[in-house]
């Protein structure tokens, strides 16, 4: 509790609007439960709690909302709650779906800790590194009828866009990267976030690092293609 105390605290210094979301460090993570490692013992409490999210909430207050910003509509959501069978996972669901059927000619962007997907929504792996199958199927599902045009999330520690079935996916990469200026084979793995720019219904993005950081060095034989995108490179319109 303490540790999220503080990082509470230090986000206040921000003086700009804020929204937080919370992620798996916060409050557990969703389900399926990784196997236990001896390297990594906190897996063994990864599991989201009904107490973890209390805390959470007593202290920070919504854990989903939604925000109108110009022609689009943000809605963040609790990553953690999928495939829970927590009553607040049910709420947070009925409280997506309203936000859809209410969205008058808006343009949409989902917010949440995990990807919605690796790679494709018509994926069925059990992993960690994005929300569970039965919720991501769903999701897939309202991306479908409704105008959700990007799913913004971070939780992989990479900067990485790639796009399945008409809508964008982008990939934050950490503040807390101990590289500088490598590569992952899906992705870059470098400190920075994440800088969105809503035009009408088009969107721009691109990864900000902070000042000194080194020349991303690449594989030999890479192109602008690979990573999938790289920063500049992003825009849907």
């Amino acid at each position: 509790m303490e540790d999220l105390a503080f990082a509470y605290q230090e986000l206040q210094r921000i003086s700009l609007p804020l929204k937080i979301l919370p992620g798996d460090h916060d409050i557990g993570g969703a389900p399926p439960q990784p196997a236990l490692r001896p390297d990594v013992p906190w897996l063994e409490n990864y599991l989201v709690t009904k107490e973890r999210l209390a805390r959470y909430r007593s202290l920070v207050g919504e854990d989903h909302w939604a925000l109108t910003l110009g022609d689009w509509l943000l809605i963040g959501l609790n990553a953690s709650l999928f495939s829970s069978g927590f009553d607040a996972e049910a709420e947070q669901w009925e409280f997506l779906i309203q936000q859809l059927q209410a969205a008058q000619g808006q343009s949409i962007v989902l917010l949440m800790h995990k990807p919605p997907c690796l790679n494709a929504f018509d994926e069925t792996e059990a992993t960690t590194r994005a929300v569970p199958d039965p919720a991501r199927k769903r999701l897939r599902e309202l991306a479908m009828v409704y105008p959700i045009r990007l799913f913004a999330s971070g939780h992989r520690h990479i900067y990485r866009t790639y796009d399945s079935e008409g809508v964008t996916i982008v990939n934050a990469p950490t503040l807390m990267c101990d590289a500088d200026g490598s590569w992952a084979v899906d992705g870059i793995y470098r400190c920075g976030l994440v800088e969105y720019t809503f035009l009408g219904h088009a969107i721009d993005f691109r990864m900000v690092e902070p000042k000194g950081m080194n020349p991303i060095d690449l594989p030999k034989g890479a192109c602008a293609g690979w990573p999938p995108l790289l920063p500049g490179e992003n825009k849907t319109e």
